[in-house]
């Protein structure tokens, strides 16, 4: 859910520095969620491709999860209390992370508090991680001992998957935080207040290696090799060094992801889906027919396909309603809508 939000004023930029915009038919309803903010978003693919998690919001506010083939079926819903978003698979499979809030309080005018939990993918009991509230944004570690999270206290954490130990990274006044792992699990990386920093995973050093500005996500490469990252100008790709800064594309409406093998990059920019790899070549351009694409794509682990959250051109869906679409990156005209 707080991925379509950010999508959200990413399009909103885009439009400010732009002026003027148009997009199919779709009107400005439209791309900012109309009277609608439900539907499905926030996929991850579990690691051997045969799942894609995502998180559901009816009609009525409620958010669960829900995972499906990529090749179509009946959706199964493995989250049942609270309001549920922003799953991720552990690296092994196994597992699913995400952030839980309480149900709203229709006569309280507070915000539910909101926790990262795992369960096992299959469903079941769940399990509290840390003492912090969460805010949406955690990734695993590669050896899946790990989840990182933000924290509403303006902190990284790095909880062990079982509950049982906790470090915090403090960051001060945080302002459009992101972060992600190293390939290793060593390090971290995150951008706060537009700028890049580096940190150990026991949270003891922390460091900025080069200068960088309005940067407001940054995402590791699978090889170590890179930095990928977006700015209010576009999409840009720099070696671990600060070096060999390459602007990959333009502002976009969506963050960059990388391919599993870390050659490729996927985006999303003026309502088209963009690949291109790490030095601008093999730029591609791909329409998805059917909706426009609203957040960032996912590929899949064989890098044979994207699932890409968008609002479906026709059909009696609600203004602003999103669903996922498969786009097979061989035959990119053959993309469908899955949800």
């Amino acid at each position: 859910m707080k991925k379509w939000l950010v999508a959200v004023a990413l399009v909103l930029g885009v439009l400010l520095i732009a002026g003027v915009l148009v997009v199919n038919s779709l009107d400005l309803g439209d791309i900012l969620g109309g009277d609608c903010f439900c539907g499905d978003g926030d996929a991850s693919w579990s690691p051997d491709g045969t799942l894609i998690v995502y998180a559901h919001n009816d009609r009525e506010g409620d958010t669960h999860l829900y995972t499906i083939s990529p090749d179509g079926g009946k959706p199964k819903r493995v989250t049942d209390d609270g309001n549920d978003e922003s799953p991720v698979w552990s690296p092994d499979g196994t597992k699913l992370a995400f952030v839980q809030s309480e149900t709203d309080q229709p006569d309280s005018l507070d915000v539910s508090p909101s926790y990262v939990q795992v369960m096992n993918a299959d469903g079941g009991d769940t399990r509290i991680l840390g003492n912090e509230t969460g805010v949406g944004l955690l990734r695993w570690s590669p050896n899946g001992r790990s989840v990182a999270y933000l924290g509403e206290d303006d902190a990284l954490h790095v909880s062990d998957s079982e509950g049982r130990s906790d470090v915090t990274i403090e960051l001060g006044a945080s302002e459009d935080v992101s972060f992600d792992w190293s390939p290793g699990g060593r390090r971290l990386v995150y951008s706060n207040g537009g700028q890049i920093y580096f940190a150990t995973a026991d949270g003891r050093l922390r460091w900025k290696d080069f200068k960088s500005r309005a940067v407001g996500f940054v995402d590791w490469s699978p090889d170590g090799s890179h930095l990928a990252f977006a700015t209010e100008k576009g999409v840009d790709a720099m070696d671990i060094g600060g070096r060999r800064l390459k602007q990959l594309g333009a502002a976009s409406s969506s963050y960059p992801e990388w391919s599993r093998d870390g050659t490729r990059l996927a985006w999303v920019e003026d309502g088209v889906i963009v690949i291109a790899e790490t030095d601008g070549s093999k730029r591609q351009k791909l329409v998805l027919r059917g909706g426009y694409p609203v957040g960032s794509p996912e590929w899949s682990p064989d890098g044979k396909q994207l699932v890409v959250p968008a609002h479906p051109a026709q059909g009696n869906y609600d203004d602003g309603e999103t669903k996922l679409f498969i786009v097979p990156l061989t035959h990119p005209k053959r993309a469908h809508q899955l949800t």
